[in-house]
């Protein structure tokens, strides 16, 4: 695979603390969605539980009365569910998009698991980084994932 973009090691430590600073600012959005959408999600679970134990008769207005209630009850919970569940898809995707848009590859936003492709003669390779890490401290290849990651120490070694 080719990357859009690479960098030297310098470039990615230069970029490294805006880079983390977005990753922070991300989770931190991102945390907020996912506790309204716990609320909203058990407020809607409750309608949905309440709509399921209304029993109606064909003669009994009340039944009947207390069926739309709950039916709208039930509809307008769904709404908002479904509305905090794109809200939160939406922050989702402009963070990936602003990382990435940078050239970086977003593994995993809550670690903080980022590559930066970089490139020796023909042979690319990523420069591994998460929020656990003090720096830029590994490497891997393409192919072998986070895994295969290795010291920076033996970069000059491998090639």
């Amino acid at each position: 695979m080719r990357y859009s973009k690479t960098f030297t090691l310098e470039e990615a430590k230069a970029l490294l603390p805006k880079v983390r600073q977005m990753i922070l600012d991300a989770n931190k959005e991102v945390a907020e969605i996912v506790e309204r959408l716990e609320a909203v999600n058990c407020d809607f679970q409750e309608a949905e539980r309440e709509l399921a134990t209304v029993k109606t008769t064909n003669d009994d207005e009340g039944s009947l009365t207390r069926l739309r209630e709950c039916r709208a009850q039930f509809q307008s919970r769904s709404a908002k569910l479904s509305a905090v569940q794109h809200e939160y898809e939406d922050c989702l995707y402009k963070w990936i998009e602003r990382i990435t848009e940078m050239g970086i590859v977003l593994r995993d936003l809550p670690s903080g698991l980022i590559d930066f492709p970089a490139e020796k003669g023909d042979t690319q390779y990523l420069l591994c980084y998460r929020l656990e890490d003090k720096d830029i401290e590994f490497w891997h290849l393409p192919n072998d994932g986070f895994i295969g990651r290795r010291p920076l120490a033996v970069l000059d070694e491998y090639f």
